[in-house]
């Protein structure tokens, strides 16, 4: 049975994705990703094959039937009213399905579906009935052979287990860079099926396209903030400031902070700031033109740029363990000891995902924060350091710890050379190169 992962959302399904595929991008690898869409995936768990799936992951005998009475002697008719009149069916046991709307039935399939992976030769991604598959390879034969050949085991493995592949609603994308020019692929022929490349897909409930360039991502996000601020304008007239408070975090927040972390480093992101600032403005009647720093800061509201530091942070926190596992360690006692270090990339494309940036924001922090990272209270000092600084960009954010550094710098730098110039010994010229040394070191960070 798979090990349990406490915690993990669909923002870590989604991270995962554009991270394994931004990796095999960088490695030159031909990718595709395969979006399966199962029919009627809850109502289909055959209650015998579960049963018996439980018994293999060791569940007690106990457990076993208390589960088996649970599943068992369920029933359901259809009723159709016509004219007054209701026509009623016979009624019929349930053999098959988890009762939906209950808390068990999510788990139920999850522990259902707990052994697709084993049965697939490539890389899958799985969230409740969500399957995405990743393949990767070295040419485009060699991963048509290998997108076939997957969607193969994926549906001998559903069929087997009861379940059906919805091969007219399954989506391939065949990922690549922007300056890429392997086009689209064309199509892919599967049992007299035939599958068109497309250009994005909707995953986990966030538009995902070919390039990870976000575009159609940010057009829909933006156009449901359009409709939250006109929503507010009707209602601004006739509700206090705190019911617009309210407002603002259901309709428009609500929208906003969802995969934030995730899409919020593309180009486009500044369009996504700006009618944020247009919101706050129509809730609070300020001038077009007025500054919205005040706004922020009164109300306690983050900027869209420290909501993604904010949500990117609170990943890597989730992730630390992990993260820093991958670090080379050493034994020496330096300063930066405890930052993250970068994989080796050769592309942009890699340097914007979730990961890259959360360990990129976590070295910028300030040292007291960095301390509370394994602690309770590093959501709260978080939100609270960037409710105090305002951040209006990522480049201000990692610029204020580059500022800092260069502050007490300049100030290492001129109580020495007073010192130097007030003694003139030798061992003010071995405090200079000392000085040099310094310099060079904080140039390299």
């Amino acid at each position: 049975m798979a090990k349990e992962q406490k915690g993990l959302s669909t923002i870590n399904a989604i991270s995962n994705l554009v991270n394994e595929v931004s990796l095999a991008l960088d490695g030159s690898q031909r990718t595709m990703g395969v979006f399966c869409d199962l029919s009627k995936a809850f109502d289909c768990v055959n209650h015998q094959i579960l049963l018996k799936k439980l018994n293999t992951y060791y569940f007690s005998v106990e457990t076993i039937l208390w589960l088996k009475s649970y599943l068992s002697n369920r029933y359901q008719r259809t009723v159709i009213k016509k004219n007054n009149i209701n026509f009623k069916s016979q009624w019929e046991e349930i053999k098959v399905g988890v009762p939906q709307g209950s808390i068990l039935g999510p788990l139920l399939f999850l522990l259902y579906i707990n052994d697709l992976p084993k049965n697939v030769s490539n890389s899958l991604i799985l969230y409740a009935d969500d399957t995405t598959a990743v393949v990767k390879a070295n040419t485009d034969a060699e991963l048509r052979i290998k997108v076939g050949e997957t969607l193969s085991e994926l549906e001998n493995w559903f069929t087997v287990n009861g379940l059906k592949l919805n091969q007219g609603k399954t989506q391939i994308i065949k990922f690549s860079t922007v300056q890429s020019r392997d086009g689209d692929g064309g199509e892919l022929v599967f049992r007299n099926q035939s599958f068109a490349m497309h250009e994005h897909v909707k995953f986990l409930g966030i538009n995902i396209d070919l390039h990870f360039t976000w575009g159609k991502c940010i057009e829909m996000i933006l156009r449901k903030l359009n409709s939250a601020t006109f929503q507010m304008l009707v209602l601004r007239n006739t509700i206090d400031l705190k019911t617009r408070l309210m407002v603002y975090y259901a309709y428009f927040y609500s929208i906003l902070q969802y995969g934030i972390e995730i899409w919020g480093f593309a180009s486009g992101i500044d369009k996504i700031f700006i009618a944020q600032k247009k919101f706050l403005r129509t809730m609070t009647f300020a001038r077009r033109q007025s500054s919205c720093k005040p706004i922020f800061k009164d109300l306690k509201i983050m900027t869209v740029p420290s909501l993604i530091i904010f949500k990117t942070l609170l990943m890597v926190q989730s992730n630390y363990d992990q993260m820093f596992g991958d670090n080379f360690k050493h034994k020496y006692s330096t300063r930066y000891k405890d930052d993250f270090q970068y994989p080796m990339h050769r592309l942009k494309l890699v340097e914007k995902t979730t990961i890259y940036m959360g360990k990129k924001f976590f070295n910028n922090l300030p040292l007291d924060l960095k301390s509370k990272i394994k602690t309770d209270k590093f959501k709260s000092s978080l939100a609270d350091y960037l409710l105090d600084n305002t951040f209006y960009s990522l480049e201000n954010f990692l610029r204020c710890f580059c500022n800092l550094t260069l502050m007490f710098l300049l100030l290492f730098i001129f109580l020495s050379i007073l010192w130097i110039t007030l003694c003139k010994t030798v061992w003010s010229i071995f405090l200079l190169l000392l000085i040099s040394l310094q310099c060079l070191l904080l140039c390299s960070i």
